[in-house]
């Protein structure tokens, strides 16, 4: 299968839209908060860890 990467600000709709990881954090602005519970990678992880994460449950 493969995995294609879209802004979700390009989605007419992101109402179903569900966050569960966040790559690049150590890059963040020092104001910018993280508020939920997903997965939070400092750099951009493995492609098999971050697809694994994609597809969890």
């Amino acid at each position: 299968m493969a995995y294609y990467w879209v802004p979700v600000g390009a989605l007419i709709d992101a109402t179903s839209v569900e966050i569960v990881a966040h790559p690049c954090t150590d890059s963040k602005a020092v104001w910018d908060s993280i508020a939920d519970n997903s997965v939070q990678y400092g750099n951009l992880p493995d492609i098999n860890t971050f697809i694994h994460e994609l597809n969890a449950d």
